[in-house]
């Protein structure tokens, strides 16, 4: 059958007896593909592999590789192009580091109220050890927006198939994920203004990694500005809250400071 654009199979799995029913999708236009779960805990779980992989959830190891997404997305098109994207994503790193792993990301679609998640996560993390176990070591996983260390180590608990950094208790993903963008952009406003102080900054997200950038951006002596979904995320001290004024995006640099 053809669903906006998709092309969606049907098809049962040992998975679908203990819960979760597959279903694969190929995006027609960009070449990626898509697993697709339907959970009884009422979330849709994608699972899609980039465009240009040579390996696509192979068996050959390491396989496909990415982290765990979890949102309220408008529509099942939104998913599944997030998931697509962000695959995207990761193959172009995989590449870059020639880690071996094939571009893939794990994508969530669930419900909120008033900005909050109303998923219950230690369900969806029983759900989600049966679909990598399925999965037999084709994909892996770790953190990734609204899915922290405490959701990895329950998962890990279920599935072989989780790369978090959990028995190494000194070494924080969320932490080596914002130092990673810290560097980057130190390198960048040395190259183009002189340094992290005569530069301004939009921090947009303060999530487990957001809020680390921001709060060393301001240590660097960094002009930096704030929005989140969440008010209480961007009662940071130091900071400038953007409210809605700002837009979507994660991190501007230019060199007007904004005004507080």
């Amino acid at each position: 059958p053809q669903s906006r654009g998709y092309s969606t199979q049907a098809f049962s799995t040992t998975t679908a007896l203990r819960g979760p029913v597959k279903e694969q999708i190929t995006a027609a236009d960009d070449g990626a593909s898509v697993l697709s779960w339907s959970t009884q805990c009422g979330s849709e779980i994608y699972i899609a592999t980039a465009k240009g992989s040579e390996r696509p959830l192979s068996k050959q190891l390491p396989g496909g590789n990415g982290g765990l997404r979890i949102w309220d997305y408008a529509d099942t098109d939104s998913a599944i192009a997030e998931a697509i994207g962000l695959a995207q994503g990761m193959e172009n790193k995989h590449a870059v580091y020639n880690t071996g792993f094939a571009g893939a990301k794990v994508v969530v679609n669930t419900t909120s109220h008033e900005n909050r998640l109303t998923i219950d996560k230690k369900a969806l993390m029983l759900q989600l050890g049966h679909v990598l176990n399925d999965l037999d070591g084709t994909m892996y996983t770790g953190c990734d927006m609204n899915s922290d260390l405490d959701d990895m180590e329950l998962l890990a608990s279920q599935s072989p198939y989780v790369l978090a950094g959990i028995p190494n208790l000194a070494m924080n993903p969320n932490a080596a994920t914002a130092h990673g963008v810290l560097g980057s952009l130190a390198a960048l406003a040395e190259r183009r203004f002189g340094g992290l102080q005569a530069s301004s900054f939009v921090v947009h997200g303060l999530g487990n990694v957001g809020s680390i950038v921001a709060r060393e951006l301001l240590a660097s002596g960094a002009t930096v500005s704030v929005y989140d979904v969440d008010p209480e995320r961007m009662a940071i001290p130091g900071t400038c809250s953007g409210g809605e004024a700002y837009p979507r995006i994660f991190v501007w640099l230019g060199k007007s400071k904004p005004a507080c």
